[in-house]
């Protein structure tokens, strides 16, 4: 009995030895990538491949790479300052690299917006034929045709989105009013229309449950809040979401 006591004891002990090994080689893995990230960015050598970037790491490991590595940047499109930290991250979870060879263009005036894009390094130009029909354009104003390191392009597809989410039409696209092309070697990050679609008809699910159940309990109390949410854009409470807790 003692013995098969001890060999269960060391059995569970091997495991638990392996998933602390496991745990800290993804750790590694992580700080690596990072490490790699970081050291391309801060000597200005054309930036790291972040096509190549994630090559061999494991899935759990990515999204806490895109993490540390694009939430900041997220954070600076003023729709997305409402939404949680939950949210935020799910959303760098949907992230996926691209890099746009000099000279590419990317999207031409009157295609649809499939993608909103930012740019971790590189330069692209913004032009438009009504902007170009201009004389009077201030340099001001000619600066902000450039796109560099931070800039990030198609906000306007989040409320877009957000209107089609929550309309039967899906057959509809947001089209673009500006030509993007690259004038350097770009690496850049995109979200895409499906990705923000999915995630807004989420955050619709799980408010109509919420609303669903809470007027079950006191439909005085829900009332409150949906008035009070129209005039100061609130949560729910509750720890207990499982989906994204979006604030939109």
């Amino acid at each position: 009995m003692q013995n098969l006591i001890k060999s269960a004891m060391d059995e569970r002990r091997k495991k638990e030895d392996q998933a602390i090994d496991e745990r800290r080689k993804k750790e590694d893995q992580a700080q690596n990538c990072i490490k790699k990230y970081h050291q391309y960015n801060s000597q200005q050598i054309g930036g790291v491949d972040v096509e190549n970037l994630f090559h061999n790491v494991a899935a759990d490991v990515i999204n806490n790479i895109k993490h540390e590595l694009y939430l900041e940047q997220i954070k600076k499109v003023k729709r997305f300052r409402r939404w949680s930290d939950a949210s935020l991250r799910h959303l760098c979870d949907c992230i996926k690299p691209r890099v746009y060879a000099e000279l590419t263009c990317i999207v031409r005036e009157g295609d649809p917006i499939d993608e909103m894009l930012f740019v971790l390094h590189g330069k692209l130009w913004n032009s438009s034929s009504a902007a170009s029909s201009m004389n009077n354009i201030s340099p001001r104003d000619r600066r902000k045709e450039i796109l560099k390191d931070g800039d990030f392009w198609g906000e306007e597809l989040v409320n877009w989105v957000q209107d089609k989410s929550s309309s039967s039409s899906s057959s509809e696209k947001l089209i673009s009013q500006s030509t993007i092309k690259a004038l350097t070697k770009v690496e850049a990050f995109v979200l895409s229309n499906d990705d923000l679609k999915k995630l807004f008809d989420e955050k619709a699910k799980i408010i109509q449950s919420w609303f669903h159940t809470g007027m079950k309990r006191d439909p005085w109390k829900v009332l409150l809040i949906t008035i009070m949410s129209d005039r100061e854009q609130i949560t729910p409470p509750g720890d207990q979401l499982t989906g994204p807790e979006i604030i939109v």
